[in-house]
């Protein structure tokens, strides 16, 4: 899908086009060096027990050695990509055992901002999609799923807790096989309004 074609209208009246230049698959990262620009229906989500047991990344400046970490994808979440949907990463954890990224930002989506809560709720998530991406496509081995909780401001509206982005999601967005609405809608599916129990999509 380009910017120019016309979506479907979303829940709060705007096209899925209008978001879909945050995933698209220009080269996002020029000018920030080394990282270029399953089916899960039915499978149930566990939810990390104590967080505090993995291990904190903290953001590392992209290089050029080719190989994407963990620090890099934390960087490029606070600093790649449209301005507007960069995250205030709150926390970044590593879960080697599951293989599960845990990362925790505060939203900027609020009643009183310069657009809905709802297409800010989106371009956050467009962020974390776009970046996860870009990090598998450069080799990033560490993560079979990013798991999201969402710290909402004082003035944010009422958002979902949080919401999960599968590599093998990413990966069929890479290849081609699935387009900006199929990985946006999958994700979305994917939130959560509790820290007991989830489902798949």
């Amino acid at each position: 899908m380009t910017e120019d074609e016309a979506g479907p209208e979303s829940s709060d009246g705007s096209s899925e086009s209008e978001e879909s230049h945050l995933i698209s698959r220009r080269k996002i990262l020029a000018g920030i060096g080394g990282i270029g620009v399953g089916s899960a229906i039915g499978v149930g989500y566990a939810i990390l027990g104590n967080e505090m047991e993995g291990r904190a990344i903290e953001p590392e400046q992209p290089n050029d050695d080719g190989e994407a970490t963990l620090g890099e994808f934390h960087y490029i979440l606070e600093n790649a990509g449209a301005e507007n949907a960069r995250l205030d990463v709150t926390e970044f954890r590593y879960f080697s055992e599951e293989d599960v990224i845990h990362v925790s930002y505060e939203t900027l989506a609020s009643e009183g901002g310069d657009v809905s809560p709802r297409r800010q709720h989106l371009r956050e998530v467009g962020q974390v999609i776009a970046m996860f991406s870009e990090y598998v496509a450069q080799g990033g081995d560490r993560g079979k799923v990013v798991r999201t909780q969402i710290e909402p401001s004082a003035n944010s509206a009422d958002l979902p807790d949080g919401y999960f982005v599968w590599r093998e999601w990413v990966r069929k967005y890479n290849e081609g096989t699935w387009n900006d609405s199929r990985i946006i809608n999958q994700v979305l599916e994917s939130e959560y309004t509790n820290t007991k129990t989830t489902t798949g999509s």
